[in-house]
């Protein structure tokens, strides 16, 4: 089984705590107007503070349990992922199954020059499956890569 690029794990705890800095300024708003009108029994601050620190701690954890938890293995018929911190979850794809592949990337993955690759498929109950942290540069050779096998399983 492949790893992910172990940059992703920075990638993705700054853009965990930018999500969870601009929910807690949100959050401070509210506050003050529900202050304003005498429905917040707290001092102002004390909600978003709260927010703000239980979403330092998830910051921290969560992108090195992610990191840890996500394998994916690219073998001889089929594209191998599994996934989850708490549920493991592991997908099956066949190279006859894909129907087209996308290779993203936000603005924090590609500062640290990583994308994620988006395969499409048929006839499943997710359409989509994300194979995260993958340096640009390998995304794009895994996307052309599949879809040379997908091309073949066509032809067959």
């Amino acid at each position: 089984m492949l790893t992910l690029e172990p940059t992703v794990k920075s990638a993705w705890g700054i853009s965990s705590f930018i999500n969870q800095t601009i929910f807690s300024i949100l959050l401070f708003f509210a506050e003050i107007i529900l202050r304003s009108f005498d429905l917040l029994p707290f001092p102002i601050g004390s909600i978003s503070g709260a927010m703000f620190f239980i979403g330092l701690i998830y910051t921290f954890i969560v992108p090195s349990l992610r990191y840890r938890t996500t394998r994916f293995d690219v073998q001889n018929d089929d594209l191998v992922i599994e996934h989850g911190i708490l549920t493991r979850v592991r997908t099956v794809i066949p190279y006859r199954r894909i129907q087209h592949t996308d290779v993203v990337q936000g603005v924090v993955e590609r500062f640290f020059g990583l994308a994620r690759l988006i395969v499409y498929t048929a006839g499943t109950r997710t359409a989509a499956t994300i194979i995260p942290g993958l340096s640009l540069i390998y995304a794009e050779d895994l996307r052309n890569h599949l879809r040379l096998y997908a091309v073949e399983g066509d032809e067959v």
